[in-house]
């Protein structure tokens, strides 16, 4: 149960408006300060007195160097004390409107930030480390001192409470389990310095990119697409020896800041970097606001405005509004700023004619090399048909175009007169059974060698009809032959095909055929397909010739 109840004041300076949350400090609220009615934030420190009064007075100690102390990235110290009704030992503070980091990470990012969100938060506490390290360091930056406000303003609280706290404790004592991997590992052994923001700073870098802490030993355990050298980066700040790690937490934040913002981004941040340092001036006062929709934004000093334009928070078309004379003028028209908005812009062209070169560079240098394979795909396509002919007329010549049957050449063509022959039992009685063989001779222009069997192929007339073997033979040619070899027959067995020619239409109007003495209807087929286009002279009369070719 709460101990402070709402309206009850503290040392008549500050009234209490409602119960906040139990902290590892003591009880926190939300009070209101009585001089000029700023919300406040009231840290009380009773858990820390109930486990170590001395670790108080030490904790008063730091707080009030930090009162008077006004950064836009440090929660502002109002005052300390304890209540004299209660005895609760107290810090009061600026009241901070926004979330903690810790409950933005459960809720928001759960497994990990994206890499620009993790830039934005990180960058500002490495950068507000770096400007007071000369003066004093936190030595405890976990996710439950940084608040995030809804415009995205990073700010952080307790400045070196923990660290004092050690002298007379074990610091771990005051920690949740979720808290202790963002204690340096130097606290267990001697006096931490700014190094140890440097340990805390990348812990929080890698449970922002991962949703979890690195290994007990310093060893990163991030989402296997993390670049790799941004992987090194966190461990270079993990690292458990404190020389051996970054420096300085801007050092940690320069080595990381390639990474996380891509290589693309990274080019223009290099290029945006010295035109910040071209128009940086000395003890700029924060005197501006800039208004984006109907909300105004501020205060922000020159320098602030120029780097939120190079990253784009701020766009040439918002309006900037000098608090002093309230003149409120386009960025790219306030005369504060033109010349800046103009070389940013200039600059931004060239880049990105730059990048256009270079996309032009790789398109040209891709289409050369497609269109040098497509020439070589093309010569290896024409050398393939190529040599697809040349084996082709090799294998006809010596297979006469099939690949187990030889069709010889003309010299080795027989043809016979058959007065006897399978087609037509009359036709051979007519002939009184006179056979004759002779061999075909003359100037053909196939070629010689032969096929590998040695069969010869005999083409068979009948002599005693009216059409001549001459005229037959004339018509069922070495061609015609060659063609019925290619098309019908197997590459083995013995073929006879027999076939009748009509002496009226002077077409083959009958044909059959045997395998291995078998009647074979899909070679009579075959082979008929091919008799019947040829054109024999016309006859009066019905059977004009007949003929056998075998194989």
């Amino acid at each position: 149960m709460p101990k402070l109840n709402p309206g009850a004041q503290l040392l008549n300076q500050y009234q209490i408006v409602n119960y906040v949350s139990s902290t590892r400090w003591g009880e926190k609220y939300k009070a209101v300060r009585l001089s000029d009615q700023r919300s406040a934030e009231i840290q009380c420190l009773d858990r820390l007195a109930g486990i170590n009064k001395a670790a108080v007075d030490l904790v008063f100690s730091v707080t009030e160097k930090m009162v008077g102390i006004v950064h836009k990235h440090i929660v502002e110290v109002f005052g300390y004390g304890v209540d004299p009704a209660t005895r609760m030992p107290f810090v009061a503070q600026a009241w901070t409107e926004g979330q903690l980091l810790a409950d933005l990470m459960i809720k928001k990012f759960p497994v990990g930030a994206p890499p620009a969100t993790v830039r934005r938060i990180v960058t500002p506490i490495a950068v507000m480390l770096d400007e007071v390290q000369d003066s004093f360091f936190h030595g405890f930056i976990n996710p439950k001192c940084v608040f995030v406000s809804s415009i995205g303003r990073v700010k952080v609280s307790e400045f070196g409470w923990l660290s004092v706290c050690s002298v007379h404790m074990d610091p771990s004592t005051l920690l949740e389990p979720a808290d202790r991997p963002y204690l340096a590992p130097e606290y267990s052994r001697t006096k931490p310095d700014h190094r140890a923001d440097v340990h805390s700073l990348a812990m929080i870098s890698h449970v922002l990119l991962s949703g979890r802490p690195a290994l007990p030993d310093g060893t990163p355990e991030l989402k296997a697409e993390t670049p790799q050298e941004l992987v090194e980066a966190v461990q270079g700040g993990l690292l458990p020896d404190p020389e051996l790690r970054y420096p300085t937490a801007g050092a940690l934040l320069e080595v990381m800041r390639i990474s996380l913002l891509g290589a693309k981004k990274a080019s223009k941040s290099m290029m945006m970097l010295d035109l910040l340092r071209t128009f940086a001036e000395e003890g700029e006062d924060r005197k501006y606001m800039v208004q984006k929709g109907r909300l105004d934004y501020g205060p922000y000093s020159g320098q602030e405005i120029r780097e939120k334009l190079c990253d784009e928070e701020i766009l040439p078309d918002h309006v900037v509004v000098t608090i002093a004379t309230g003149v409120r003028k386009k960025a790219l028209q306030h005369p504060d700023f033109t010349d800046f908005v103009q070389e940013y812009q200039r600059r931004m062209e060239l880049k990105r004619r730059e990048e256009a070169e270079k996309q032009t560079t790789v398109s040209e240098k891709r289409q050369s090399r497609t269109l040098k394979l497509t020439v070589v795909l093309g010569l290896v396509g024409l050398a393939a048909v190529a040599l697809s002919i040349v084996l082709y007329q090799s294998v006809t010549k010596e297979s006469g175009g099939r690949g187990k049957r030889a069709i010889g050449s003309e010299q080795d063509l027989a043809v016979e007169t058959d007065v006897g022959a399978e087609m037509g039992a009359a036709a051979g009685m007519k002939a009184g059974g006179v056979r004759k063989k002779r061999t075909k001779s003359g100037g053909g222009s196939s070629s010689s060698g032969g096929g590998y069997s040695g069969e010869e192929i005999k083409v068979y007339a009948l002599d005693s009809l009216e059409l001549s073997r001459s005229v037959i033979n004339s018509v069922v040619n070495r061609d015609v032959i060659m063609q019925i070899s290619g098309s019908c027959i197997p590459p083995s067995g013995t073929v006879v095909i027999n076939y009748q020619i009509d002496g009226r239409r002077g077409r083959v109007r009958y044909t059959a055929a045997s395998l291995d003495r078998e009647p074979n209807k899909k070679i009579a087929s075959c082979a008929h397909g091919i008799l019947k286009n040829l054109e024999f002279p016309v006859l009066d009369t019905d059977l004009s010739g007949s003929g056998s070719i075998r194989y």
